[in-house]
């Protein structure tokens, strides 16, 4: 809002540069944790399995993931809404259309549908990450930044707070919607 393109560029740079490297440390500690996040929430041997099986992959596409999901925020930031729906609308129907494959065609069950999502997501963040490298009309683009942004890493995470809560209670409802479809219909109402 400053009008100072270069210092918007760096700070945007570094955003995503920080989201990916918590993106990688998040995932090592979740890979690591994992076991034990799944008995704390209940689930039985059958369960267990499927939840490592889909929850190692998507623990390692999680930089992917945290990167994707940066942009959607970030393309509104860089004056192209329209450019980041888009990339959801492929988002969602690259992950419908491996889903297919994956399970429908090919029989891979819980591995393929999270292979699926992981690469849907994927895609998406590769886009956006080459769209923002490369010369574009938006008023921001991906580069390197000088060490003096990093001072701007504590408000960074200060303006995104608020948005990291919401993310936090909703993935909190759906943990208490998944244990009390746990106990009222058993793994099939969690798979469901």
């Amino acid at each position: 809002g400053k009008g100072n393109r270069d210092a918007a560029c760096e700070k945007f740079s570094m955003t995503v540069a920080l989201t990916l490297v918590t993106g990688v440390v998040l995932g090592v500690i979740g890979y690591f944790t994992l076991p034990a996040l799944i008995n704390l929430l209940g689930a039985d041997e059958e369960l267990h399995s499927y939840c490592m099986e889909y929850g190692q992959i998507m623990l390692w596409f999680l930089p992917a993931f945290m990167v994707n999901m940066a942009f959607e925020t970030l393309w509104i930031t860089a004056e192209k809404s329209w450019n980041g729906f888009i990339v959801s609308v492929i988002n969602g129907v690259t992950n419908a259309l491996l889903d297919w494959l994956f399970i429908g065609c090919f029989g891979m069950g819980v591995m393929g549908a999270g292979l699926a999502t992981a690469i849907a997501h994927l895609t998406a963040a590769l886009f956006t990450v080459v769209y923002f490298l490369l010369p574009n009309k938006s008023s921001l683009r991906l580069r390197r930044f000088k060490p003096a942004v990093l001072k701007d890493i504590p408000g960074i995470f200060f303006n995104g707070a608020s948005e990291m809560l919401g993310t936090v209670a909703g993935a909190i409802g759906v943990l208490v919607v998944n244990a009390r479809a746990l106990s009222y219909y058993g793994e099939i109402g969690v798979i469901a």
